[in-house]
């Protein structure tokens, strides 16, 4: 139950907070109200940053049937600095995704797509072979859409990243812009801890750098 959910992630965030991270990063999640938990669990005792990564079919919504808009509007309730998308989708696929969420107003934005679509070969799960340049546009066409954080998941090498580095770092990301608004906000809780992050993480995410 959503009890015993959230005492496994207070376990291994405080966990890490003893620890001295700078920030969580909370990646993957197929469902809306199971990141929110998480979110809720480091909340109860952390003012870190926190950076909430879905993963999004192409369909453009998660296997809970939300679409990315809507997640992006509860995660800033929730005081999330950075909402994003990870896995699953491949860079191309994965640039609708990223556009639905610059449409939302005053968040910063992640994205660290897979390598492409994996199939199996026998026992093994195999990754197409997207080249390093591949994902260098990527970054160039993310970094113009307002993404602050680009990665890689499955499938991604250091050779991709490198590029992804080299393409974007003479850059500055695009402000992302208002819209009006798709969805009604929810309700804004009443968080249990609410202070302003004080990592250098989170001192460069003011900065702009």
């Amino acid at each position: 139950d959503d009890k015993e959910i959230l005492d496994v992630f207070y376990e291994q965030a405080l966990a890490l907070e003893d620890r001295g991270v700078d920030f969580y990063i909370l990646e993957t999640f197929s469902y809306i109200e199971e990141v929110l938990l998480a979110v809720d669990a480091i909340r109860s005792f952390s003012g870190l940053p926190i950076v909430a990564q879905l993963t999004y079919s192409e369909e453009g919504t998660t296997y809970g049937d939300v679409r990315p808009s809507n997640a992006a509007v509860q995660l800033k309730n929730k005081n999330v600095q950075v909402i994003g998308a990870n896995c699953t989708l491949g860079p191309q696929a994965l640039l609708p995704i990223l556009q639905e969420l610059a449409a939302v107003d005053d968040i910063r934005i992640s994205a660290m797509p897979n390598a492409g679509f994996p199939k199996r070969e026998g026992d093994r799960i195999v990754y197409p072979k997207s080249s390093p340049e591949y994902f260098a546009l990527f970054a160039r066409e993310a970094a113009a859409l307002g993404v602050r954080i680009l990665g890689g998941c499955c499938g991604t090498t250091p050779a991709h990243i490198q590029a992804m580095a080299e393409a974007v770092k003479s850059l500055r990301p695009a402000k992302t812009h208002s819209a009006a608004p798709m969805l009604e906000a929810v309700a804004k809780p009443a968080p249990i801890s609410r202070r302003e992050p004080e990592s250098n993480f989170w001192k460069k995410l003011k900065k702009k750098e």
